[in-house]
């Protein structure tokens, strides 16, 4: 798995991003949670948003409401961007 992610702290609070296919929150909510729980080897025990891109190319984000309306206030390309790798 290769994968593109950040681990974030903000006022006390760590979270994780991790970057997902265009068009994946058009699934059902299992599904997206199913996806979701991948990224949980990489990121344990922090809440994961996941983040796609619209038909725009802006950042759509999936996850927890707080975290997802933080992140909808940054700059996407000044996140610390990670590329994961596992085999």
């Amino acid at each position: 798995m290769e994968f593109e992610g950040a681990l974030i702290q903000e006022k006390g609070v760590t979270f994780a991003i991790a970057v997902v296919e265009n068009g994946l929150f058009y699934n059902s909510d299992d599904y997206i949670n199913q996806v979701r729980d991948k990224f949980v080897p990489y990121f344990p025990n922090v809440p994961i948003v996941l983040v796609s891109k619209d038909r725009k190319g802006r950042p759509v984000y999936h996850g927890r409401t707080e975290l997802t309306l933080f992140l909808a206030g940054l700059d996407y390309r000044k996140i610390d961007w990670k590329r994961y790798n596992a085999s």
